[in-house]
């Protein structure tokens, strides 16, 4: 059941890759804050995990991506009844979140920038507890585990990077830089996939 949540997971985020693929054509100057290093390398671990148990899922309950509205928020709020709604990269609901902040205008930004740090916040928090629970792990699974803690590190950089960069854009700036914005959100999206698939739990 994990490698089906997973599989549909990733799916997801290769969609919301291609949706954020203008961004990633940007001149290398507005990229320059990024090293080369910063690209993951380990979207896999060398071992797969046995373990079939079932993932504590982030953020708000139960509720469909069409409710968003409802509630005041502007991110859509994941969907728990996807196959891939129960596992930790898919509460960033990262499909229909880059769409999203490709469209929200400047006068709604800080409140977007908020979400998107809440939502990085309380991943970030469920990615470091599963790890130091991982303590116990043989060799080869510590080190895929760790190569892609160093992934997620560097994609949690380069997320916050342009979060504190979004903050001082306005009007044209901004509708420029959200394209930006939303391809390193997929990215961060991405390192926590891989990150999970890396991690027991």
């Amino acid at each position: 059941m994990k490698t089906q949540n997973l599989a549909t997971a990733f799916w997801s985020l290769a969609l919301a890759a291609a949706l954020a693929t203008p961004a990633l054509a940007q001149d290398s100057a507005s990229r320059a804050r990024v090293d080369a290093s910063s690209t993951p390398t380990s979207m896999a671990p060398a071992t797969t995990p046995t373990a079939d148990t079932t993932s504590t899922a982030v953020g708000p309950a139960a509720i469909s991506p069409a409710s968003a509205a409802s509630t005041g928020a502007i991110l859509p709020a994941p969907d728990r009844t996807s196959s891939a709604g129960g596992t930790i990269s898919g509460s960033l609901d990262v499909s229909h979140a880059v769409a999203t902040i490709e469209g929200v205008d400047s006068t709604n930004r800080d409140k977007l920038l908020n979400e998107i740090a809440g939502r990085e916040g309380a991943v970030h928090q469920q990615v470091s507890s599963l790890k130091n629970k991982s303590s116990d792990v043989k060799p080869d699974v510590r080190d895929a585990i760790n190569s892609a803690w160093n992934d997620y590190q560097k994609a949690k950089v380069r997320l916050d990077q342009s979060i504190e960069a979004s903050r001082s854009r306005t009007g044209a700036n901004w509708e420029n830089f959200r394209a930006e914005l939303a391809a390193d959100y997929a990215f961060y999206a991405s390192a926590v996939a891989g990150l999970e698939v890396a991690l027991p739990n």
